[in-house]
Order: structure tokens, then C-alpha cells, then sequence
């Protein structure tokens, strides 16, 4: 082990929409970025929504697709460590050693490159090959160790192969793990009440899925969405007076935490008893809908 362990890289990704505050978790020192999306506008999603229907008017946007897997690049190297919280040693920056296999709201990566490797390193996550994140880190010391974590707050890492590539010029580092986690393009979608989201750091989402509100202070919904680097996301917001849309726009990473809460003045100005849905949208098609009925 290396005498040094500074953390160059810490990522918390969140998209949050409605009402709610927009902000990174910066929690690991130098280099950390934000990646946190600006929360858009809920607003009308058609002209033609009637305020006094008993039935909200729901468009249903085709299904979208989930992209191939592709291998990670680079050769496998035994200096890039990638684990979970069970083997993470936040204070130390690194991983205490590597997990082939595991189950985590956090995955890490650490890496003690040669000595000669100073100055600008660019590093990546990618999960099936995909870009997950990606940034450029500075070693200003040859026993420093680079140090990457991303998290998606209390809830479950997507499943799948997650890579760190460590890369200096023609040289790249690569380290792997297989993530044992939920599927698809987009998963723990749940609806509650936007009052009740948890909250760590940047990330907000619903504590479960619940069908039944008893008169919510707000409408929430929450999803974890991948495969979105580039891609435009919104909500389609179906409620008894018709339906409504907000947009995150386009996505700098490859997954997201998607969350919604939107009070009475967002919904037309009360919160009526009947059935309220979000529908979670990439690129226009649909990736995943949740459903709440709220009484009086």
C-alpha cells in the first residue's frame, strides 16, 4: 500500500425536477465534480387537457429500447481496485481490495499507478461499456492514490458490469466488477409523497413505492435511469385534470437519479382525490410509469 490516499474524484448524480432544490454532493476533496441537473418547469403537456375531465388524459409514449452490452476497454490491470461499501475504506480512499462480484448503493474505484504517472490522468466509469462518468484527475504526487466513488443514495446500483479506466496518454488501467442489482433501462420507480423523499447529499427519492395517498402535500415520484449520457429526459405527469410535463433536459452522465415533487399550485392549484401517474421519458420514448390513487 501507498503512504498516500487522496480522493481526486467523488460523484453523486441526482436530476431533480418540480419544486426541489438542484445541488451536487461534493464529499471527496479535490477534482469532485456536481452532477446535478437544473429541475425544469411542470407545465401543461397539451393544450387540449380539460381542467374539469374525471379521467386524466394519458398519452402513452412508446417503450424504449435497452442498448447492448459492450466490453469495457482496455486490459484488465491489478492496480484498479473496484468495490462496494462493504470493502471501502472511505477515510483511507480506497478500496481495501477488489470485489469480483457485489451488491451496493456505491460503487469504487481506486488505483495506485506507477510512479512515473503524474499530472493530468483522465478517468471513467462505463457499466456494460457505457459511459457512466467521466473526468480528468490531477496526480501531483507519485504515491497518491486515485480514488472514484458514485452513488445513487440509498437505493440500488443498476446491475451489470462496472468498469474503471484509468488512462495517461497511450496507457490505460482497467479494473471490473459485476454488479448484482435491479435491470433495464430504468428501475425502483415508486410514487409517494413528495414530502416524505429521502435525501442524501444531492439525491432525493421516494422512501417506497406506495398506490394509495390520504391527502398528500404533494405528488412525488422517483426512478433510477440509465444509458441517458446525451439523452433529453422529462416527465409526463397524468392527474385527474389532465396532463402535465416537466423536462431535465439533456444528460451529461449515464445514469440518473430522476425525482419529482409537485405541490398543488404545480397541479392546477389543489390536489384533487383520484388517479395521479408519472411516466419517465428518454429521448421521447418511455422507460418506466408508476401509478398512485389519492383520496380525500
Amino acid at each position: 500500500m501507498r503512504s498516500a490516499r487522496t480522493s481526486v474524484l467523488a460523484v453523486v448524480v441526482a436530476v431533480l425536477l418540480g419544486l426541489t432544490a438542484c445541488s451536487g454532493d461534493d464529499s471527496g476533496g479535490g477534482g469532485a465534480a456536481a452532477g446535478s441537473t437544473a429541475p425544469g418547469t411542470l407545465a401543461p403537456a397539451t393544450e387540449t387537457a380539460s381542467p374539469s375531465s374525471a379521467t386524466p388524459t394519458v398519452t402513452t409514449p412508446a417503450a424504449a429500447t435497452s442498448p447492448a452490452s459492450r466490453q469495457a476497454p482496455g486490459k484488465p490491470s491489478s492496480i484498479v481496485r473496484v468495490c462496494g461499501t462493504q470493502e471501502a475504506d472511505t477515510k483511507a480512499r480506497e478500496c481495501d481490495q477488489m470485489q469480483r462480484t457485489f451488491s451496493s448503493s456505491t460503487v469504487y474505484c481506486s488505483a495506485d499507478l506507477p510512479s512515473s504517472v503524474d499530472g493530468e490522468v483522465a478517468v471513467s466509469l462505463l457499466r456494460n461499456g457505457a459511459p457512466v462518468y467521466s473526468a480528468q484527475a490531477s496526480r501531483v504526487d507519485s504515491s497518491q492514490t486515485l480514488f472514484l466513488s458514485f452513488s445513487v443514495g440509498r437505493l440500488q446500483l443498476p446491475g451489470g458490469t462496472y468498469a474503471c479506466e484509468f488512462k495517461k496518454g497511450a496507457d490505460t488501467w482497467t479494473g471490473s466488477a459485476q454488479v448484482t442489482g435491479p435491470t433495464g433501462l430504468a428501475n425502483q420507480t415508486m410514487a409517494c409523497d413528495g414530502s416524505t423523499m429521502v435525501r442524501t447529499g444531492g439525491i432525493a427519492h421516494c422512501p417506497k413505492a406506495v398506490t394509495t395517498l390520504a391527502a398528500p402535500r404533494s405528488i412525488g415520484c422517483s426512478s433510477v435511469i440509465t444509458d441517458v449520457q446525451g439523452k433529453q429526459v422529462d416527465v409526463l405527469v397524468s392527474t385527474p385534470a389532465g396532463e402535465r410535463r416537466a423536462s431535465a433536459g439533456k444528460q451529461a452522465n449515464g445514469i440518473a437519479v430522476l425525482q419529482l415533487a409537485a405541490d398543488a399550485q404545480q397541479l392546477g392549484g389543489r390536489i384533487t382525490p383520484g388517479r395521479y401517474g408519472c411516466t419517465f421519458l428518454v429521448d421521447g420514448k418511455r422507460v418506466s410509469e408508476t401509478a398512485v390513487t389519492v383520496t380525500a
